[in-house]
C-alpha cells in the first residue's frame, strides 16, 4: 500500500435543490513513494468514482490548490481568518443565551436545518457531526432562545494566546448560525461580554460580509 483516501457522500443545498456531492479527505502517500503520480492516480480514481454515482459536484479542502487546479478544479469562495478583539462587535443586542446539552440536540439540529435552507451551497449536517459537537469536551454551545424557540447558537473554545502570558487566552469561534437579525445580534452581544475574559476572537468564516459587523475592520 503506497496511498490512502477517504470519500465521503456529502448532500448540498445546492439553490433550490438537495444534490449528492463528493468529498474526498485525508490523502496520504508514503514517503518512499512520492513524486510516482500515487495522489494524482486516487484523485482520478475518487472523480471517476462520483461520476458513477451521478454527483452534481466534488469537493475537498486543499492542502495543495495549484495541485488540484492542474486536476481541473476551480477556486471556491474565499476563507477569511478574522482576529478581534471583542469590544470590535457591536452593542445593543438584547435577549438571554443559555449553555446547550446534549438534550438540545433535536433544537440545534432544526436551528442549523433552517439556516441551510436559505443557504446556497451549504452542507446537510451528518448524524455524526451533529454528535460530535456534543461530545468535545472542550467544546461550549451557546444558544439564543426567543418565544421559546431556538433561534441562534454559536460554537467555540477557548485557546492560548501567543506569546509568554499563560493567562491570556483566545475565543475560536467555530460556528456561528442565526435565523434572523436579532438573534445574530444576541449571540454578538454575548461575545462582546467576554472581553475581561479573552484578548482576540478568531473566527474563520466565507461570509464575505463579516466586515461590515466590527466597528474598526482592521
Amino acid at each position: 500500500m503506497v496511498g490512502v483516501m477517504r470519500c465521503y457522500d456529502l448532500t448540498m443545498k445546492l439553490h433550490e435543490t438537495r444534490t449528492l456531492v463528493g468529498g474526498l479527505g485525508g490523502v496520504a502517500v508514503d514517503l518512499r513513494h512520492k513524486k510516482e503520480h500515487v495522489a494524482a492516480d486516487m484523485v482520478r480514481f475518487y472523480l471517476d468514482f462520483y461520476r458513477r454515482k451521478d454527483a452534481a459536484l466534488t469537493a475537498l479542502y486543499p492542502f495543495r490548490p495549484d495541485f488540484y487546479h492542474r486536476m481541473g478544479y476551480g477556486y471556491g469562495v474565499k476563507m477569511n481568518r478574522y482576529s478581534f478583539s471583542p469590544p470590535s462587535l457591536p452593542a445593543g443586542g438584547s435577549g438571554s443565551v443559555e449553555y446547550l446539552t446534549v438534550e438540545n440536540k433535536g433544537e440545534l439540529a432544526a436551528c442549523y436545518e433552517r439556516f441551510l435552507e436559505r443557504t446556497n451551497g451549504l452542507f446537510v449536517m451528518p448524524p455524526h457531526v451533529l454528535d460530535a459537537q456534543f461530545t468535545d469536551p472542550a467544546a461550549h454551545i451557546v444558544g439564543y432562545r426567543q418565544a421559546g424557540q431556538l433561534r441562534g447558537y454559536l460554537i467555540f473554545r477557548f485557546e492560548p494566546a501567543p506569546g509568554e502570558n499563560w493567562l491570556q487566552n483566545n475565543l475560536q469561534l467555530r460556528a456561528l448560525i442565526y435565523d434572523d437579525a436579532t438573534a445574530l445580534a444576541a449571540l454578538l452581544g454575548f461575545l462582546r461580554k467576554q472581553a475581561d475574559q479573552v484578548g482576540r476572537i478568531i473566527y474563520e468564516t466565507q461570509d464575505e460580509t463579516f466586515h461590515y459587523l466590527l466597528t474598526d475592520p482592521r
